[in-house]
């Protein structure tokens, strides 16, 4: 393909970040409406602002949806923003476009300044790519889903959006191919009551709004649309099953999985004033807290119709299941989301939300919440400053307590101050805004916070679960204490005893090495504290793990890894040296036993051997016995002579006697049993 051709790309390849002939392709625009006039005096205080809101979500909860209108990679953020000009003539704020050429400072193009995406795979470098799952959220190859190969932890990242304004479009003449998943969906776009009264009256609970029906609206071009939803499945690493104290010791180390799922609402605002301002972002938090919208969508109202109270989280959860089918999905009061199939109503996690704020004029007031009487006392604040804060916190009227304007709470809040925006974080989220109107430069912010830093909360949401779930670990682990101080109450321990002992010993070795090892694997894929060669991410990114606590459930983990490791060596010791000292016992005992048994079995040979040399002498003396009258018999002798008779008599009771004595010496005769 030719360099800048781009007639011949497909769907897939236009929506591929990576390729180079699509680049100027990726991302939305917000232009001015046809015959946009406005008066200065009623020019409104922002000219854009982009709720990026990360709402987790079960895993389960989504698997039945139909994914064939979704569009593989990530949201590609906000292109370009047009921006008003001042008409003299007219008087009045207009487009570029409808100001006679000679009485414009510069082109016409100037005013609607664009910005191009950096997609994941240019923006991080390896192996932070591999984590934030870059040919998955930048679409490299048409691909929705990646996963590394050179590792075993078995990680995967799938993304995925539903459009409801084209985030592929023209640009340069060019114009992307043909995709039915580019389109403008109906339904997604509102038109917000930007009026004082009406907005005190919803955010003071009035419920009779029916006396503003017929009003002239205050500021007609006032909108709230539904940009973008993206659902988002991060798997792995895995985390090792830990054997509890009753579990069999098997030797099992494999792994249970670990998934983070996230649908993402793009939310813009355009042309709203400073009290709108705070009441979207209220309403986009808690839901609680509502906003005046008009009942229909219609390009040009002049009047108010009626007056519909609506919470935006709620009202947009709506839309996006009317478009894929029901999800069961609800909001909580704590701004995260329910599953109707998920036990005790519990939500996924709390939300988190990156905002880029735009102004579209100078002199703006502080948010309501934060405007004291008497003179406004900054210090070293400023104004965008404050709104920074405030957006970042999602502060409504409730919470949370409204910080002192000193540097201290500046140094805590604000993460970097740029000469065209300043950036603050929080627990909830992170807001970017800009300190001037939009120019043709430095806008490199509003398509970078609504994409990449997305990436980075995201990636900071996963390590922050991973290290809960190791904590739960840690606190689930007792080493065996329990059944070892079981045994050691008893006086004697048996070979059962023993056996169970060495068991516990070795399962509990092998729990704290596999948490060990979890460390480790997490080190490797979720923990970064820096995007190289990229300062401003570094920065966030730093900020995001400090404001969110993530930082400190690290550090807490690895020096209680570090403080048990030592403990459980002790334990580990002198389990092992009881268990020793057992074995030796026993060891002992019966080496002492088979020496008694060798020592009797001896004796008992040495009187067997004994009885045996008797019994043969004894035999041998019978028999000498039994052979006297035959050898006396064969003597010479007289005849009649009874010599022979008395000699024989003489000497067989002399053996006789011998040989009862010898019996009654070995106990054979005499002896009572």
């Amino acid at each position: 393909m030719a360099k800048n051709d781009t007639a011949s790309l497909t769907p897939e390849q236009a929506n591929d970040v990576k390729n180079s002939d699509a680049y100027s392709f990726q991302g939305t625009k917000f232009p001015l409406p046809d015959g946009f006039t406005v008066a200065r005096e009623d020019l409104p205080d922002w000219r854009l602002a982009h709720f990026a809101v990360i709402l987790p979500v079960f895993p389960d909860a989504l698997t039945s949806m139909d994914v064939t209108e979704w569009t593989p990679g990530r949201f590609r953020g906000i292109k370009s923003i047009e921006v008003p000009v001042w008409d003299a003539e007219a008087a009045a704020y207009r487009r570029a476009t409808d100001i006679p050429r000679h009485l414009l400072d510069k082109a016409a193009y100037h005013y609607t300044p664009r910005v191009f995406l950096k997609g994941a795979h240019s923006r991080f470098r390896s192996p932070l790519d591999e984590s934030v799952g870059a040919k998955a959220v930048d679409a490299v190859g048409g691909a929705s889903e990646c996963s590394p190969k050179h590792t075993r932890h078995k990680t995967s990242v799938r993304a995925r959006r539903l459009l409801f304004r084209p985030d592929i479009t023209p640009e340069n003449g060019k114009t992307p191919p043909e995709d039915p998943r580019q389109k403008t969906r109906p339904g997604a776009e509102f038109v917000l009551v930007d009026d004082p009264e009406v907005l005190a009256a919803v955010g003071g609970s009035t419920r009779n709004l029916e006396r503003f029906q017929g009003r002239a609206l205050h500021n007609p071009h006032a909108r709230i649309s539904l940009a973008c939803v993206e659902h988002l499945q991060y798997t792995g690493p895995g985390l090792r099953r830990i054997g509890t104290e009753d579990t069999e010791d098997t030797g099992d180390t494999e792994n249970t999985t670990f998934q983070n799922n996230f649908l993402v609402f793009h939310v813009v605002a355009e042309h709203c004033s400073s009290a709108a301002l705070e009441a979207i972002s209220k309403s986009l938090f808690r839901s609680r807290n509502r906003v005046p919208l008009l009942p229909e969508y219609t390009p040009n109202p002049t009047h108010i119709t009626e007056v519909r109270k609506e919470n935006l989280l709620s009202l947009l959860l709506a839309r996006f299941g009317e478009t894929i089918g029901n999800t069961s999905l609800a909001f909580g009061n704590g701004g995260g989301l329910r599953w109707a199939q998920e036990k005790d109503g519990l939500t996924a996690g709390n939300p988190y939300t990156t905002i880029t704020a735009i102004p579209a004029r100078e002199g703006l007031e502080l948010p309501q919440r934060m405007q004291q009487r008497g003179e406004q006392d900054l210090g070293p604040w400023t104004v965008h400053d404050a709104w920074a804060w405030f957006l970042a916190t999602r502060a409504d009227l409730f919470q949370p307590e409204l910080t002192a304007l000193d540097q201290h709470s500046l140094d805590a809040s604000r993460v970097q101050l740029f000469r065209d925006w300043t950036v603050h974080s929080d627990e909830n989220g992170l807001a970017v805004v800009r300190r001037a109107p939009i120019e043709n430069a430095n806008n490199f912010f509003w398509i970078h916070t609504g994409t990449r830093l997305v990436d980075l909360a995201i990636l900071v949401r996963r390590a922050d679960k991973y290290l809960a779930q190791m904590a739960k670990q840690l606190r689930a682990m007792t080493f065996g204490s329990t059944e070892i101080d079981q045994l050691r109450l008893k006086d004697e321990w048996s070979d059962d005893d023993i056996q169970k002992a060495s068991s516990t010993l070795r399962r509990s070795l092998r729990n704290f090495e596999a948490l060990q090892t979890e460390l480790v694997v997490f080190r490797d894929h979720l923990w970064y504290e820096s995007v190289s060669g990229r300062p401003v991410d570094t920065a966030v990114l730093r900020h995001m793990l400090l404001a969110t606590g993530t930082r400190d459930n690290f550090d807490e983990i690895v020096s209680e890894l570090e403080l048990r490791k030592d403990i459980y060596a002790t334990q580990a010791d002198s389990i092992q040296v009881a268990l020793d000292t057992v074995r030796r016992q026993k060891a002992q005992e019966k080496e002492e036993r088979e020496k008694e048994q060798e020592r009797q079995e001896r004796r008992r040979e040495a009187e067997e051997q004994e009885r045996r040399e008797a019994l043969n002498i004894n035999i041998a003396i019978a028999g000498l016995a039994l052979a006297v009258p035959g050898l006396i018999d064969l003597w010479p002798r007289a005849e009649d002579s009874h010599t022979e008779f008395w000699v024989s008599l003489v000497v067989v009771l002399a053996i006789g006697a011998v040989l009862a004595s010898r019996l009654r010496r070995q106990g054979v005769i005499g002896r009572k049993d």
